[in-house]
Parts: structure tokens; C-alpha cells; sequence
């Protein structure tokens, strides 16, 4: 019975330290559904949540570093924790992350046959709508199986969309700097210009009518029927 209730003893103490990773707590705890939940007290051997002084953020858009973020933009997202592998669990305020998986695609953590490292990465996509004014980016991390709770956060504002050349949202102002760049180009162009790069067809419907050529006859003063008058004449003042 000893043997039995020191191997029960161990089974309870796994189970615990295995559930207060922030991986398994959100898979175990009844969170799954509740995509910004983060841990709020001890949990197992786990102390409370603890400020953590130690993790920071780099948010980058094409490697150059983001302050701000866009609608409609991608951003890769580094958590790193010093020299301190941890298991990790990331959430979006608003917007996606790459690792996310439904119905949580805000939320993203160490999976249980990842090992701890000591840097979480992921790419954040913001969303081009929603009433959302900023992106709170939250990391929960835990160093071994009796470590508190370690707590990191970082706010970005979402810039508004006429900021946001990169953006691949609807309205965005590369689109509309295009389309407007192409009208004045059209506008500042010559007459023959424009019709030249009208084409042939649209050049020809545009050019000013031939005028009409001259009839020949009798009624019409041309060169050869001056000519004839005059030699008709001579004639008769001869005769």
C-alpha cells in the first residue's frame, strides 16, 4: 500500500507541475475557449504572476522595427527571454497570429512537444477592420515546473489607414496614390502625346477632318480649266 500511495503521490505531483505550464494550463484549465485568458493566480507549484523584468519584445515589418502598426500589414513578433528557455503562452489583442489555431487564431503557445527555448516567435496579422485602436500583445512564460507565473506586455497603437502605404486593405493610399499619379500623368501630357499613347485608333478618330478634295469641272477654277478658258478665247478673237 506504501508503494501505491507513493506512486499516486507522484502521478498527482506531474499532473500538477504539467498543468501549470502555460501550455497545458490553457489546453487542462477550461480556458480554450476564452482566447485572451492568461493565468491570475498560483497555480500548482506555480507562484502568482510576477512582473517580468527580464522578457522583451521586438515587432518588425520587413526587419525594420515597428513603434506603430497598420491595418492590413503583417508583423513578425519576437518574445525573448534573456537566456532563460521557457515554455510560452502569446496573445493579440486584436488581429491574428500565425500559430493561432480556431477558435483562438489571437492566441499562440508552446506546444507539448515543443521543448522550452528561450525566445517565442510568431507573426502577427492586424485586421483591416474593427473598432480596435491598438494591439496588447500579453506573454505568460514559466521557467521549470515551480517558477511564479512570469507576466510581459507591450501596446502598439494601429496607425489609421491613410499612414498605412503597406497596407493591403481596401482604401489603402498606395492604391489610390497609383490611380491619382496615373491621372496626372495623363492630364500634364501634349495633345499629340496623349493621342500617341491613345493609340492609332482613338489618335485617327481624334485628328481634324481632311479638307474635302477639289472637284473638277467647269465650275471649278483649277489650274487645267484656266488653262482651256483662255485657249477658247484666243481662238474666237482670231476667227
Amino acid at each position: 500500500m506504501a508503494r501505491v500511495a507513493i506512486i499516486a503521490s507522484c502521478c498527482l505531483l506531474l499532473i500538477a507541475s504539467a498543468s501549470a505550464y502555460p501550455t497545458f494550463w490553457v489546453a487542462e484549465d477550461e480556458v480554450a475557449n476564452d482566447c485572451l485568458a492568461h493565468p491570475a493566480k498560483k497555480e500548482a507549484r506555480h507562484g502568482a504572476p510576477v512582473a517580468d523584468k527580464t522578457t522583451t519584445f521586438k515587432v518588425t515589418s520587413a526587419g525594420v522595427p515597428a513603434t506603430a502598426v497598420c491595418p492590413g500589414v503583417k508583423y513578425d513578433v519576437l518574445v525573448d527571454f534573456g537566456a532563460s528557455p521557457r515554455r510560452a503562452l502569446l496573445t493579440a489583442s486584436a488581429g491574428t497570429l500565425g500559430r493561432g489555431a480556431s477558435p483562438c487564431l489571437n492566441r499562440a503557445y508552446t506546444s507539448k512537444e515543443e521543448s522550452a527555448e528561450p525566445t517565442f516567435a510568431d507573426v502577427l496579422t492586424v485586421p483591416c477592420t474593427g473598432a480596435a485602436t491598438a494591439v496588447n500583445l500579453f506573454a505568460t512564460s514559466a521557467t521549470g515546473s515551480s517558477g511564479a507565473f512570469q507576466e510581459a506586455k507591450l501596446t502598439l497603437p494601429i496607425n489609421a489607414l491613410a499612414k498605412c502605404p503597406a497596407s493591403t486593405c481596401p482604401g489603402a493610399p498606395k492604391a489610390a496614390a497609383a490611380a491619382a499619379a496615373a491621372n496626372t500623368t495623363a492630364a500634364a501630357l501634349p495633345g499629340a502625346a496623349v493621342a500617341a499613347a491613345a493609340g492609332p485608333a482613338e489618335a485617327n478618330a481624334s485628328a481634324p477632318a481632311a479638307a474635302p478634295a477639289a472637284k473638277s469641272g467647269a465650275g471649278v477654277a483649277g489650274p487645267a480649266g484656266l488653262v482651256a478658258v483662255v485657249l477658247s478665247a484666243a481662238a474666237l478673237f482670231m476667227a
